[in-house]
């Protein structure tokens, strides 16, 4: 198939997102294996800002450079909803999507404070290449104070741009992962579970993940002004790609690697830890969909360096056996509501 072209959507506002923006998620971008090495010349990268951020924007070296590779626009965005920003944002794909609709693009879904590894646009372009119409990734969510000094003072390339190999990346990421990215991790016991995502470190190679979600990075849509009631990463895949034989989902940090920045301040409540999988199946009777299910059965491989050696083996293996865990106190579940409904008949 002919390659679309790709807009890349970006709602950001506020001093410190548009810093880390400006600094490491739009300068990870123009890497040579990303934006600055396509040939698309309809490429689009399409900002949602407020008035008083668009000067900051506009200003900077790194959008000109990005203007030399590729066109760029900013739409200012409605009033902000402060109790709700993920609402602001929905408002703002709303709009993106309509435009890229109109031109038959395809949509990446890049947040302002992630660092995206050279080769990842390459990787895109090659599975739109391929036919597939919609790609998944996971992105490990990072201590943004810690990486960020790092990533400025040692990949910064001569142009602005900001190049780190997947490998460079993962070998930070292990070292300085989040709060709320240790709340996936299977084996700890002193902080909240969140079961969306599980997780089993490899040493300091690296990790293994097991996911019920997975975020949409890409979506070229079969279904075009497909509505969606909450978020991008929620409702929306399904209404605009219907086929799942043309979604994809990375399984291997070599292909597609990006991470996500946050301050230490930001946190969530997650579940409470038995130490028991039944925990993590009674979360996903409630929560779960089908397509969950099949995302879970694959192991997500985050490496350092390779996958191949008895550890990774055995921590695969340790992953399976929670993965059949889960399904079959799922199975149990489902007998005892069945029992139930055949007492009510």
């Amino acid at each position: 198939m002919n390659v679309p072209p790709i807009h890349v959507i970006s709602p950001v506002w506020g001093s410190a997102y548009i810093r880390c923006f400006l600094e490491v998620g739009l300068a990870s971008l123009l890497s040579p294996g990303n934006l600055s090495g396509l040939a698309e010349p309809r490429n689009l990268l399409h900002v949602f800002t407020t008035e008083a951020d668009r000067q900051t924007i506009e200003s900077a070296l790194i959008w000109r450079k990005a203007q030399e590779v590729l066109d760029c626009r900013i739409d200012i965005v409605g009033a902000l909803n402060a109790q709700n920003p993920h609402a602001t944002m929905s408002d703002c794909h709303r709009r993106a999507i309509a435009l890229a609709d109109g031109r038959e693009a395809a949509m990446m879904f890049y947040n302002p404070d992630i660092v995206l590894a050279d080769g990842g646009m390459s990787s895109l372009v090659r599975l739109l290449a391929q036919g597939k119409r919609a790609v998944q990734v996971i992105g490990l969510r990072l201590l943004k104070d810690e990486v960020v000094p790092m990533l400025l003072e040692r990949h910064v390339r001569p142009d602005g741009s900001l190049g780190i190999t997947p490998r460079e990346l993962m070998a930070m990421a292990v070292r300085h992962l989040h709060p709320i990215t240790m709340m996936h991790l299977h084996d700890v016991d002193d902080l909240d579970l969140m079961p969306q995502e599980i997780m089993w470190r490899v040493g300091e190679e690296g990790l293994i993940a097991r996911c019920f979600h997975i975020h949409p990075i890409l979506v070229y849509p079969r279904v075009r002004n497909a509505p969606f009631s909450t978020t991008v990463d929620d409702d929306y895949l399904r209404a605009a790609c219907p086929d799942p034989a043309e979604e994809y989902m990375v399984t291997d940090s070599d292909e597609f690697c990006l991470c996500e920045l946050s301050g230490m301040q930001r946190g969530v409540v997650g579940l409470p830890r038995t130490g028991n999988d039944i925990d993590i199946a009674r979360w996903a009777w409630t929560w779960a969909r089908p397509h969950h299910y099949e995302h879970l059965c694959r192991r997500i491989m985050l490496h350092t360096r390779g996958t191949t050696g008895p550890e990774w083996q055995a921590v695969a293996a340790r992953s399976d056996a929670v993965v059949r865990d889960i399904f079959e106190h799922l199975v149990e579940f489902e007998d005892e509501a069945r029992r139930r409904a055949a007492q009510v008949g």
